[in-house]
Order: C-alpha cells, then sequence, then structure tokens
C-alpha cells in the first residue's frame, strides 16, 4: 500500500514536471515567434524604406540628367552660335578684301582739323552711296563637278554641286553612335579617293534632320561639321551623313556652301582648284 502510494506520488510529481516544462517551452516558443515576427516586420518596413529612397534617387537622377541634357543643349546652341558668328564673319572679311583690296595695303589719309572753305567756282559733288548692291558683290564660277578639299580627313576628293540641296551630304558606311562626356559622337567610315580603303572618322553629332530624297521616304539622318576648301572659299559647314556602300560622288555641295559666294555652270566642270591654307 505504501509503494502504491509512493509510486502515484511520484508519478504525479513527474506528470506535474512534464506539465511545467511544456508550458515553459511553449513559453519560449511563443516569445521566439514573437521576437522573429517583429524582426521580421522592422526588416519589411526597412526594405520598405529601402525602396522608396531608392525611387527617390531614381528620380532625382533623372532630373539632374534632364537638366544636363538641357545645359548640353543650350551650350550647343551657344557654340553654333558662335560658329554661325565666326562663319559671318569670315565671309565679310573675304567680301571686304575683294571689293576693296587697296585697303589691306594702303593707310587712309589722316583727316584734316580745318574745314575747306568753297568757293563760287567750286560745285557741290554727289555723294555715291555706300551700299554695295547684290550685283556687284564677286562670285566664283563653279561647274557642275568640282575638286574639293575636306578636313578631316585632310583630302582632296571629286564633289556634285547641287543648287537644289539644302545642306551639303556625305557618303558614309558603319555609321555607329555613341557618347562621349555625356555628348553624342558618331564613328563611320568613307573611302579613300585614290585607294579606295575605308577611313574611320569620328564627329560630333550636331543635331538630326530630316531629309526627303527623289523617290525615297523621309530620313532621319545625324548632322556632322566638317571644313570644306572649295577654290578661295574656305568653310565649316554641315553635313548630313548618307549610309551608303557605293557612291560615284561621295560629296554633294548644297545651298549651305555656296550661298553668298558661288554662280553655279552646270555644263562646265572642274573650273576652280582647292586653296587650302594652313
Amino acid at each position: 500500500m505504501v509503494k502504491l502510494y509512493y509510486y502515484g506520488f511520484t508519478r504525479g510529481r513527474y506528470l506535474i514536471g512534464l506539465i511545467g516544462l511544456a508550458g515553459l517551452l511553449s513559453g519560449c516558443t511563443s516569445q521566439y515567434r514573437i521576437a522573429q515576427e517583429a524582426q521580421r516586420n522592422q526588416f519589411i518596413q526597412e526594405q520598405q524604406a529601402l525602396v522608396k529612397q531608392q525611387a527617390a534617387l531614381a528620380e532625382e537622377r533623372k532630373e539632374i540628367e534632364l537638366k544636363r541634357a538641357q545645359l548640353d543643349e543650350e551650350n550647343e546652341m551657344i557654340a553654333s552660335a558662335k560658329e554661325e558668328l565666326e562663319q559671318e564673319k569670315r565671309k565679310l572679311e573675304i567680301l571686304r578684301k575683294t571689293l576693296h583690296p587697296q585697303q589691306n595695303s594702303t593707310k587712309p589719309a589722316p583727316l584734316s582739323s580745318t574745314i575747306p572753305i568753297q568757293t563760287q567756282t567750286s560745285r557741290q559733288v554727289p555723294l555715291r552711296s555706300s551700299t554695295v548692291e547684290y550685283s556687284e558683290i564677286p562670285h566664283i564660277l563653279i561647274g557642275q563637278l568640282e575638286k574639293v578639299f575636306l578636313e578631316p580627313p585632310g583630302l582632296t576628293f571629286t564633289a556634285r554641286v547641287d543648287t537644289g540641296t539644302e545642306i551639303s551630304s556625305l557618303a558614309a558606311t558603319n555609321l555607329t553612335k555613341f557618347e562621349r562626356d555625356g555628348k553624342p559622337y558618331i564613328k563611320f567610315h568613307i573611302l579613300h579617293p585614290k585607294t579606295g580603303k575605308p577611313i574611320e572618322l569620328v564627329r560630333r553629332i550636331r543635331k538630326h534632320k530630316r531629309i526627303k530624297e527623289l523617290d525615297e521616304e523621309t530620313q532621319k539622318r545625324p548632322i556632322v561639321r566638317l571644313r570644306v576648301v572649295l577654290g578661295g572659299i574656305d568653310q565649316r559647314i554641315d553635313f548630313s551623313l548618307i549610309e551608303r556602300t557605293k557612291s560615284e560622288y561621295p560629296i554633294l555641295i548644297g545651298r549651305n556652301f555656296l550661298s553668298d559666294f558661288a554662280i553655279v555652270d552646270v555644263s562646265k566642270q572642274f573650273l576652280t582648284k582647292p586653296e587650302v591654307q594652313p
């Protein structure tokens, strides 16, 4: 009887201990789950905050890129305006030297400090207008085909002259656009006028322009600037790049080079030679 009682008491204590241990383990497990859930929630909140920060940085980056593009465009416009102004100055200098060749060698006479008194026998000489008529401005006569010096690459090519074309064009191959210092550039090949081997050129893209040719759809072509010398005309002008593998005359000279300087006689060829100066 005593043994049974002791056995029952021991078993009861053992069961109570197991129940307490189970409760303790359950409590620890609940606390661990609560802590883990809190960590998970904190991690999710941190991820959401990081996503918001990344989105804000992306928006700021877009704004910076947009402002940089606008600034580059403004700088491009300023540079283009400066180049056009320099070109107009060169045109005026050419016209001045042509119209008044003696001004470069002779000095003007000093002005008299006294005004001469007119006598009765003197007569008034009508003043001649200082305005120069367009017909008085000398123009270079060129033919339908002419030799032109192109720089780069610093070689002489045979070019076709076309007064019906606004912008001069250049036949090129392997056109590859890329960026350098945040500005658009293009790499292309032209054929050597004597050997026929490809010459690689790299120029900055000034702009793109839609140009339509006969029996062709409108094309958006890159515009680059090159130096051209034809006879005594030396200018830096825009060229549209035409991707062509074969072309009888790779250079086409348009009105942006001819205006104010040349008269074209399509019945003649090779009336001038490039007067290249350093």
